[in-house]
């Protein structure tokens, strides 16, 4: 795993497992997000494949990842952030069984060729409908948080959201369903009222509000409160440019 935490942080949010023991490696550095067309070539590979050396030398070696890495374009670059990883940014820890956050797994239903629609074929939705099949939103790694006292309820958000996460509310404000969301900022950046829509890493709420609030609710049930926990992730806010990507 690639991440700026250490592994007994990471550990609140991996789901416990009955199996044996596991250890779980943990690379020093930014989390890197691709996907099927976009490749960041931001060192993340290279790193990683200096700690699979590190940590696993009877599957590949350091002296195989640097004749790999050296076959590439920008090879020392390449080869330096391997040996570092291999050097200094790999930690390790043995998770026991039983260890991490508690989830309760529920195999999906397979259904049979005859419960199959004709042509695998998608039932059809109105505008602005969700899937309730296709939620997806605990892939995510940030999520928006609404300051709803800035809100002028321009309906941005509402208009560029990709996954139509945001419901209308009865008084016009727009609430993000959370379990849809795939965290990709294009709510924050289309904002035009600074400090409205903020983007918060994912692993800042394992606690006070939990996972998938309804922020519109706890504004409306305690907006004190609410305003509070809002200012406290202020400083933990992230900048994500989706133009960028």
């Amino acid at each position: 795993m690639v991440s700026k935490r250490n592994p007994d942080e990471l550990l609140k949010f991996i789901p416990a497992r009955d199996s044996p023991p596991y250890t779980l490696v943990v690379v020093y550095g930014e989390r890197s997000i691709g996907d099927f067309w976009t490749f960041p070539d931001d060192g993340t590979v290279e790193r990683v494949l200096g700690a699979i050396a590190k940590v696993m030398p009877s599957i590949l070696t350091l002296d195989d990842v640097k004749r790999y890495l050296e076959s590439l374009d920008k090879p020392s670059e390449r080869v330096n952030r391997a040996l570092e990883a291999y050097q200094s940014l790999v930690k390790l820890r043995e998770v026991r069984p039983g260890e991490g956050l508690p989830y309760k797994y529920e195999p999906p239903h397979l259904p049979g060729w005859k419960d199959m629609m004709i042509g695998g074929a998608i039932p059809g939705l109105k505008p602005n409908q969700r899937n309730p099949y296709f939620t997806g939103g605990t892939a995510k790694h940030y999520r928006p948080v609404i300051n709803f006292d800035k809100c002028i309820k321009c309906s941005l958000c509402w208009e560029y959201c990709p996954d139509s996460v945001f419901d209308v509310t009865p008084d016009g404000y727009f609430n993000p369903a959370l379990a849809y969301c795939k965290g990709c900022g294009v709510c924050a950046e289309v904002c035009p009222v600074p400090d409205t829509i903020i983007m918060v890493d994912e692993m800042e709420f394992e606690d006070g509000y939990g996972k998938f609030i309804d922020e519109y609710r706890a504004w409306k049930e305690n907006r004190e409160a609410y305003r509070k926990w809002f200012e406290s992730l202020l400083p933990k806010a992230q900048v994500i440019s989706v133009r960028k990507r």
